[in-house]
């Protein structure tokens, strides 16, 4: 789901909220939004945060993980 992987990506990369809202040129509550599965960013956004975080945006809407060179699945 995205939010989840949004979050994750963050996290990942140390930021707040605020800083990755601050890279995304958005409010920092859009961020808020979008982590909560309250809203979602359009497509020219979308792009946006695969391209910030070096990924696809196939894989921000995606449930897949890579773990140990193998795809599985995101159980809830």
């Amino acid at each position: 789901m995205f939010s989840d992987r949004l979050k994750q990506l963050r996290r990942e990369k140390e930021l707040t909220q605020a800083q990755l809202a601050a890279e995304l040129n958005v409010a920092s509550g859009t961020i808020a939004m979008w982590e909560t599965g309250k809203r979602e960013p359009n497509f020219a956004i979308t792009m946006g945060i695969a391209d910030f975080f070096s990924t696809s945006t196939d894989f921000l809407g995606s449930s897949v993980e890579c773990v140990g060179g193998r795809f599985a699945e995101n159980q809830p």
